[in-house]
């Protein structure tokens, strides 16, 4: 960001009304909520199988009955979808009971299953719901793209719509954390307040990404960019 600018930091959520604070994080899970549940059976599917081979045979009858038209939530960038994925993985040497977490590490929204791989309101409201009391103004309205990529990447920022504004906050607490928030006003609006990210003010490209370490390579790299390039 070449021009500096202030915003307000934060506003208080306690002076807006309950029935006005809406979680766009939150609703856009609950729209795909019948996507998650069959994410879920098709998992449980796999998991009651006796051996590696038996889940395998499930998952192709799965596939031939229709069973990879899922949510684009869980389809890879290539196209490829979770049931295809899974008969890929066992297909490679993956023990059947090693297929969720190898699954989990390719479809983000597979953390929001409980360990009998239902849907978990527990994961959803710990990672929708606003945590730290504070929230922090946008000038755009959040796209679904932004709220997914928080969702998936980002768990402790999520967006919030009050009277027809728009906001991100913190959804974890116990910790700074600034480095996020910058993150989820670079998303939607494209720059980062001047008085949200201090830590960049006088700093050494090298210095500032060490800063940051707790954001992911791919998060430090656009914000890194946005300062520096």
């Amino acid at each position: 960001m070449k021009n500096k600018f202030i915003r307000v930091p934060s506003i208080s959520a306690s002076v807006f009304s309950n029935g006005s604070f809406e979680s766009l994080s939150r609703k856009y899970i609950d729209n795909r909520m019948d996507s998650l549940e069959e994410a879920g059976t098709f998992i449980q599917l796999i998991d009651s199988a006796e051996t590696s081979q038996d889940a395998l045979h499930a998952i192709n009858n799965a596939i031939h009955d229709g069973f990879d038209s899922l949510d684009e939530l869980f389809e890879l960038k290539d196209g490829t979808t979770l049931p295809e994925a899974a008969k890929e993985l066992l297909e490679s040497g993956c023990k059947k009971e090693n297929i969720f977490k190898a699954l989990e590490e390719k479809f983000a929204f597979l953390y929001y299953l409980d360990d009998e791989y239902n849907v978990s309101d527990y994961y959803i409201d710990r990672v929708t719901s606003l945590e730290t009391g504070s929230v922090y103004p946008l000038y755009c309205e959040p796209k679904d793209v932004h709220i997914r990529e928080c969702l998936e990447s980002l768990k402790c920022v999520g967006y919030f719509e009050v009277d027809g504004h728009w906001f991100v906050g913190l959804t974890s607490s116990g910790m700074l954390m600034d480095k996020e928030i910058a993150y989820g006003y670079l998303l939607v609006d494209q720059c980062i307040p001047d008085n949200i990210l201090t830590c960049y003010e006088g700093q050494e490209k090298s210095n500032f990404e060490a800063s940051i370490v707790s954001l992911s390579d791919k998060q430090k790299q656009v914000i890194v960019e946005h300062y520096y390039d």
